[in-house]
């Protein structure tokens, strides 16, 4: 009775002093106790070098108090070190922008129990990051668990299971670095030259929540070039149980990928890894997302990010590795949004559709090739496929309405194509079989867009527009060239060069 006393006092003991010296506990260090582990490494977001502007919207029903489906608790540290960090004293106008951002992850995931987050102002977090974060505690094969020995992020854990499995602890733990230039409104109009805070703490809750894995590379894993995973217990997070590479193989299969082993590591390197979960792929369009696997590690970056190059200029951009100056972006995405339903989050967000809308930016662009279909002054032109199922390419004009460029016609030229269906593109005279007119013709699109916004006019509604064109049957070619370029707006009767946008409709 006396053994079973002592173990306890100081096991109490522990937790006390853990308590009062956070630092002693360090974000690398992962402890093992049953069915649970506590702490992982920290993953960053990074300042994007690149100026990439763009203003996503947040959902439409956020400020209803209805549509919030789970509650945030946020403990602001006081001045002292935790994990590392120096922290200091929050700004009050930054804890505004922090709660904003709490609630948009409220609107879109469901708990019946409050997610806990122990918060730091850091003023040392190494140059360039803009803050990192980390679940503070793991559980495995708890009752609904919907895998056995699998690591659940505590604040998932705790939503699956329903109540508090460990209400004296924090669920997630983030630091900001208190040294940017921070634009903490909520309207996300981000000035060039300021980071978004909404945008940063929208991030790093992703991570805390379970948009990170345990895969690690280098020394940690007994060699400079080794892979391997499971936080040294044998289990994997519930993360890594969807990554595949390029050929479909998981990174958890030892047969290929001994843990840990060199193999594993050339995995985590090269650039071609994974996520295979059925929500994430169908908002990826029915393909699995590809994820950030550079092939220089990256520690606090790799893996745990979905890749950069594919993502960084869409409206899934939130998670990628580096956000920019001048961006705002107020919504997951529904890729993230799918991978974390896939882990086990319950979704339960209305539908909504994300806009992305991104100031103009100027860049040369010839215009049309010659060989298309095309008007007499050469501005209007598309190409309708072999199949005679798709328009490739097609132009529609919309003049802006209010505001300081009120009166102004800007060219869309579409360059995805866009299926001949529901009158979205109709035309008059009949087809040959490989596309071209028999006779001249009068084509009209309805275009998807409804609403865009242009940096210096503002934002504008309306539509679907629509446009006709007649069209002369001169030398169009049999096949479209590829064309490595997006869609784009100009304004007509200027002197520019035609300047890119990107959106969803």
């Amino acid at each position: 009775m006396r053994q079973i006393i002592f173990v306890s006092s100081i096991a109490a003991l522990i937790g006390l002093l853990n308590w009062l010296f956070p630092a002693l506990v360090h974000a690398d260090l992962g402890r093992f106790e049953q069915d649970a582990l506590d702490n992982s490494w920290l993953i960053e977001v990074r300042a994007d070098p690149y100026y990439r502007p763009s203003h996503i919207l947040p959902p439409e029903g956020l400020l209803d108090p209805l549509s919030v489906n789970a509650t945030f608790t946020i403990n602001y540290l006081p001045s002292g070190t935790y994990y590392g960090d120096n922290c200091t004293t929050w700004p009050n106008n930054a804890k505004a922008a922090f709660t904003y951002a709490a609630n948009i992850w409220g609107y879109y995931l469901s708990s019946s129990v409050p997610i806990v987050i122990d918060a730091c102002w850091a003023t040392n977090l190494p140059t360039g990051v803009l803050g990192h974060s980390g679940t503070m505690g793991f559980r495995r094969n708890f009752t609904n668990a919907p895998q056995t020995d699998v690591w659940y992020p505590r604040a998932l854990a705790n939503a699956l299971y329903g109540s508090d499995l460990d209400p004296d602890q924090a669920d997630i733990y983030i630091a900001y670095s208190s040294t940017f230039a921070w634009y903490y409104g909520l309207d996300g109009a981000t000035p060039a030259g300021q980071y978004d805070f909404v945008t940063v703490v929208l991030h790093e809750i992703a991570h805390g929540l379970g948009f990170s894995g345990s895969m690690r590379y280098g020394n940690f894993c007994g060699g400079s070039n080794y892979g391997c995973w499971g936080n040294s217990t044998g289990y994997p997070y519930a993360y890594d149980t969807f990554m595949q590479n390029g050929s479909g193989y998981s990174l958890l299969n030892t047969a290929f990928y001994p843990n840990p082993s060199v193999a594993l590591g050339s995995q985590l390197t090269s650039n071609n890894l994974y996520f295979n979960g059925n929500n994430a792929k169908e908002a990826n369009g029915g393909n699995r997302p590809k994820m950030y696997a550079p092939t220089t590690w990256m520690q606090g970056s790799s893996y745990s990010h979905l890749d950069y190059d594919t993502f960084k200029n869409t409206a899934h951009r939130l998670m990628v590795y580096a956000i920019s100056a001048g961006a705002s972006i107020h919504n997951p995405g529904t890729i993230t949004l799918g991978i974390l339903q896939d882990m086990g989050w319950n979704r339960s967000g209305s539908a909504v559709t994300s806009r992305l809308f991104l100031p103009i930016t100027l860049k040369p662009q010839t215009g049309p090739d010659a060989g298309y279909w095309q008007t007499s002054g050469g501005s209007r032109y598309f190409y309708v496929s072999p199949d005679r199922a798709n328009v490739n390419r097609y132009t529609i004009f919309i003049t802006l309405s209010g505001g300081p460029c009120n009166g102004q016609t800007w060219k869309i030229w579409k360059t995805t194509p866009l299926p001949i269906s529901n009158n979205q593109f109709s035309f008059t005279g009949a087809l040959n079989g490989n596309g071209t007119f028999l006779s001249p013709t009068t084509a009209t699109v309805t275009d998807q867009i409804t609403s865009l916004y242009i940096q210096g006019c503002g934002t504008f509604s309306g539509g679907p527009w629509t446009n006709s064109f007649s069209w002369q049957n001169s030398s169009q070619p049999a096949a479209i060239p590829s064309m490595d370029i997006e869609e784009t707006f100009e304004v007509q009767g200027v002197d520019y060069p035609a300047v890119e946008v990107f959106y969803t409709p």
